[in-house]
């Protein structure tokens, strides 16, 4: 069977866009409703805000992911872009994707570059959550927050901000068994934790078997899944 593989960034910059810097942060929020709260931490995230470009065109099928751009604390921007793809040629078992780093000013982040190495298929696939899903975790929240962070030698920057990442924390929940003959899948299901206290939990909306098995999840909250988080039926293999 052909289909379209995406691999999304390799592990060197999976890892460069989820580090955290230490930091003392004292911010001092108020909601728009009025309620306030002072949260304190000793890390920040590396990435302030991320943005969606556009989304990843397959061969077989019109999305396949999607293209961000990370802000990063201290003004740098990175952007995605596709490094590997059908138009350069990198198949096996149909074409694979792979998305690579660059800086503003179009130098590719080099560890972020995917090797000439074959991506060879898995025996099964994590399809994961569908589009409306992923724009969901990449939301934004208004508020009115005073930030004071104290860096470790020791220069302290006060500011503003009226906008933050709607998504607070992952936790991880139970590996994902197939439950057809109870077989590990070696991944873990996910609890996102919102600002605003708003908790979403991953499960297991299908599996397809195309050439492999095709994992599909969707979000649920309180027990209940969400129907905007559903994959249409075209969309899955």
């Amino acid at each position: 069977m052909r289909f379209d593989h995406f691999h999304g960034l390799n592990k060197a910059g999976r890892s460069l866009v989820s580090r955290r810097l230490g930091c003392h942060q004292i911010v001092m929020r108020v909601w728009p409703d009025g309620r306030s709260e002072t949260i304190e931490s000793d890390s920040i995230p590396l990435v302030e805000k991320v943005e969606v470009l556009g989304q990843v065109r397959g061969f077989y099928r019109r999305s396949i992911g999607l293209r961000q751009r990370y802000h990063l604390v201290g003004g740098r921007v990175l952007d995605e872009f596709l490094q590997l793809g059908c138009k350069n040629n990198h198949w096996h078992s149909g074409p694979h994707y792979g998305l690579a780093l660059r800086e503003q000013d179009g130098s590719a982040v080099e560890q972020s570059l995917w090797t000439d190495e074959k991506m060879e298929p898995p025996a099964l696939y994590i399809e994961g959550l569908n589009p409306w899903a992923r724009n969901l975790l990449l939301s934004t929240l208004a508020v009115h927050d005073r930030v004071r962070r104290t860096w470790s030698f020791g220069r302290v920057q006060e500011f503003s901000r009226y906008e933050v990442p709607a998504l607070k924390a992952v936790e991880e929940l139970e590996e994902l068994v197939d439950p057809t003959d109870e077989r590990r899948t070696g991944y873990r299901l996910k609890r996102y934790i919102f600002e605003d206290g708003r908790v979403f939990d991953e499960c297991l909306q299908r599996v397809v078997c195309y050439g492999g098995d095709h994992y599909y999840l969707a979000l649920s909250a309180d027990g209940q899944v969400l129907r905007q988080s559903l994959w249409h039926k075209r969309s899955m293999y």
